[in-house]
């Protein structure tokens, strides 16, 4: 098994190298990520280990709720788990802590935390909860039970404590994740008036593009929200939430889709059989019949669309979107002209779709997400007190971080509420303890999951550049690198580029 958590953090250390301690002397075998070596030979390791565990325990404490690493290391445990017939499972343990995670995070979590209960209509809790020492030999026996194949956790396992106490929020707010709706932080950039004008007037298909953690999320919850308001229905679909047997055939993928938008919706789910007869015919039927049951326009917004592209299914289910777009131009009196179909994305479309008339990505208003400006960045500043002297520190910054939205609010956020200066921020940057030092170990463990892509970041750092178009569009997309064209790559900001040198050349 695999033990993930935070190794700087107590009581989380102290928990993991007992766990580790017990179940070896039970004969079990044992990875725990210290992170004591960092670089390829980290990643790679822990790639390795990931993918022949049969478990994964994962210690989830207020030191790991916002984790993006963690969520990454679960989200690539994911990936082996659809590959490898369910292996390795995955068995969070709450370490004294019940709060919120982040988004990414829950998406793992909740599935195996919360169970819906059909008699009291709601979910109820299977969460495991570690209190204190004195659940160690419960919390081992519970592991080593689920080691052997038993379906629920023991009945002597660890308790549930009682939720802790309400605390006043504090003014500032973690980065990372969709900014609340009510967000002092939230910055709104060019393109946020061009995606609201666009589904305020109901186009057809409104196409939002952006590297991870540009915002695609937050826009899209603030465009639902505004029409919402307007007496429009919306419905939001998270692609990421779905299983991957949803993605294995079409009548398993539209039925899954019509489920999750008829609760948002009201409407009806067709029969089962009906999928397996026709999908593409199902899926058109339930949204003209639900179409027709409504007067008011609906807007429907898919986030990471991008799961799809790797699916066998992605050609036939854009295909389908397109043809509702054309026929909403060659008939206005069909019920189409009340969709409005909001996608966010972040990876080359045509990379996957091999036949562009029946691609819906080159239809419609097409936006991409930019990082922050200078003079974006000078606003941000100001909203986080001005922990920035303006003009020249504002300007090295931008200079270190590119703009990129996530890292300016991590370096803004630290910077407010533990009065560090700017020189902190730029001596710290690259080192694994500094505020970025998460996301860099991320960003090295993606890179080097592809020898392709780990030799493609090498030649770019040897000034060599960037062998093929595809390799571009790979890096541009997962945000290593941006550039119109090949021959225009560059690194995203300064600090990828060091922290890539110092481990890749």
């Amino acid at each position: 098994m695999v033990i993930l958590h935070q190794p700087q953090a107590a009581p989380d250390a102290d928990l993991a190298l007992t766990l580790e301690h017990e179940l070896r002397k039970l004969g079990h075998g044992v990875f725990l990520d210290r992170r004591q070596v960092t670089g390829l030979k980290w990643a790679h390791e822990l790639e390795r280990e990931l993918q022949r565990a049969d478990l994964v325990l994962a210690l989830i404490s207020a030191a790991s709720a916002q984790s993006e690493l963690l969520a990454y290391e679960l989200e690539v445990a994911a990936q082996f788990a659809e590959q490898q017939n369910g292996r390795p499972a995955l068995l969070p343990i709450r370490v004294f802590y019940r709060g919120p995670v982040s988004e990414a995070l829950s998406m793992r979590l909740h599935p195996i935390e919360f169970e819906w209960s059909a008699d009291e209509e709601r979910y109820t809790s299977r969460m495991v909860l570690w209190r204190s020492p004195a659940d160690d030999r419960a919390l081992v026996g519970l592991v080593a039970d689920r080691l052997a194949g038993l379906a629920r956790p023991r009945a002597d396992g660890p308790a549930l404590a009682a939720p802790a106490a309400a605390r006043p929020l504090p003014a500032l707010e973690p980065p990372g994740g969709a900014v609340p709706l009510d967000s002092t932080f939230y910055l709104e950039r060019p393109t946020d008036g061009v995606f609201l004008a666009a589904v305020e007037r109901r186009d057809s298909l409104v196409l939002v593009k952006g590297a991870r953690q540009m915002g695609k999320t937050s826009l899209l919850a603030r465009g639902l929200q505004r029409v919402r308001a307007s007496g429009c229905r919306v419905a939001m679909t998270d692609f990421q939430k779905l299983q991957a047997p949803h993605f294995q055939t079409l009548a398993a993928f539209y039925g899954a889709l019509a489920e999750l938008i008829a609760d948002q919706l009201d409407l009806e789910v067709p029969e089962p059989q009906r999928w397996e007869r026709n999908p593409n015919a199902a899926f058109e039927a339930f949204w003209t019949g639900g179409l027709a049951a409504q007067p008011q326009p609906v807007l429907w917004a898919v986030d990471e669309f991008d799961r799809l592209f790797t699916s066998p299914l992605g050609g036939e289910v854009c295909g389908l979107l397109r043809s509702w777009h054309n026929a909403r131009a060659l008939d206005p009196s069909l019920p189409w002209r009340r969709l409005t179909i909001a996608i966010a994305y972040a990876t080359e479309a045509h990379l996957f779709i091999d036949d562009l008339n029946q691609s819906p990505f080159n239809v419609g208003t097409r936006l991409v997400l930019q990082d922050f400006t200078s003079a974006e960045m000078a606003e941000l500043n100001q909203r986080y007190g001005q922990p920035l002297r303006e003009g020249t520190e504002i300007q090295r910054l931008h200079e270190l971080l590119g703009g990129q939205p996530y890292l300016v609010r991590c370096a803004l956020n630290e910077m407010a509420s533990h009065q560090r200066g700017l020189d902190w921020i730029e001596h710290l940057s690259g080192e694994e303890e500094s505020v970025f030092g998460e996301h860099l170990r991320r960003l090295l463990y993606s890179v080097s999951r592809d020898p392709e892509v780990t030799e493609t970041v090498r030649k770019l750092l040897t000034g060599q550049g960037v062998p093929a178009k595809e390799l571009f569009y790979r890096l541009r997309s997962a945000g290593v690198i941006v550039g119109s064209e090949p021959a225009q790559a560059r690194f995203r900001c300064g600090l990828y580029e060091q922290y890539l040198r110092r481990h890749l050349v």
